[in-house]
Formats: structure tokens, sequence, C-alpha cells
């Protein structure tokens, strides 16, 4: 893939790189010494955004690809803080840290705001892009509606912790390839 890089690109994209290495190594021990690994992973993911478009342009500029970044950012949060919750017992009990526990209460609230970000983000890049077609924003739609019904249906206490964190992830594949395809 490398070798494949433009040459204009191909510095910024092995600087990009070599910028991910600490946040992704640091990402395994993050639980034990952060409230919140979850923004950790989400800084890595980040990285998907910033390389590829290095490679496309040559550059890292513009608010749309700021945007973009946020929206990665974000999403990446909420959908992992979603998949801690599934974990809060094990983790309590070993003692490690999470999203999921640091928001006590609160992490449904905080999911729904990181997927509002997201997909308030993606709308903002796009209508500066100018991107207007029905085959964007349909999709746009459902998925910013199902992101924010998986934020509601969290704070239900009628599921097990385990089952609705599990059952709302798998439909949030669905989601994320809505949004992010």
């Amino acid at each position: 893939v490398v070798l494949a890089l433009p040459r204009a690109s191909l510095g910024l994209c092995l600087g990009l790189a070599l910028a991910a290495l600490p946040p992704v190594l640091l990402y395994p021990s993050a639980k034990r010494w952060f409230p919140f690994p979850q923004l950790v992973l989400a800084l890595c993911w980040g990285f998907a955004v910033l390389i590829p478009w290095a490679a496309a342009s040559g550059a890292l500029q513009g608010l749309p690809l700021a945007l973009t970044w946020l929206a990665a950012v974000s999403w990446t949060f909420g959908f992992d803080t979603v998949y801690a919750m599934a974990d809060r017992d094990d983790d309590r009990r070993v003692g490690v840290r999470s999203s999921a526990l640091s928001l006590a209460d609160r992490a449904p609230l905080a999911v729904a705001l990181s997927y509002a970000v997201t997909v308030l983000a993606l709308a903002a890049a796009a209508l500066l892009r100018q991107i207007t077609t029905p085959l964007f924003w349909l999709p746009w739609l459902l998925a910013a509606l199902a992101m924010q019904w998986e934020a509601w249906a969290l704070r239900r206490p009628d599921l097990p912790r385990d089952r609705k964190s599990t059952r709302l992830n798998s439909s949030h594949t669905v989601i994320s390839y809505a949004v992010f395809c």
C-alpha cells in the first residue's frame, strides 16, 4: 500500500502513521490508568480519516476534514461506550476503567451527545462540500434517527445490561455502514 501512495503525499502519510503509533500503543493499557479509554480508541480511529485524506489530497486542510475527523472520533467514543456498558460488572470486578463506569448513569446521555455530534459534523462537512444528493442524505437521516433510538434504548431498565448492549451493537453495525459508506 505504501508503495502505491502518490509521491506528493507519501511523507505526510508516513508521518501520520508514525503519529498514530503512540495512541495505538497506549490503548491496550488505557483501561488501567485513564477513566475514558474509549476516547483513546476514538483518537486511534481518527487516523482512519486523516491518512486516506492525506493520501488523496496531499494535505490536511479544510473544515470538511476537521468535521469528518470529529464525526469519526465522536462516533467511536459513543459506539465503544455502548460496548463498555455490557462489560461494567466485569470491569468493576477486575479493577479496570471505562467510559461506561466513569459516566455511570450519564452514559446513555453521553452516547446520545456523541452520536448527535457525529451526525451534525457529517452534515456540516457534506454541506460544505455541497453534497445534495439523496443518496447521502437519506442514509444520513436514517442513521441519525437510529443512533438516537439506540441511545434512548440504553436508558431502558427492563433489559439486562449485557443483552441490551450486545443486541444494540448488532444493529449499530448496520447504522455505521449507512453513515460512513
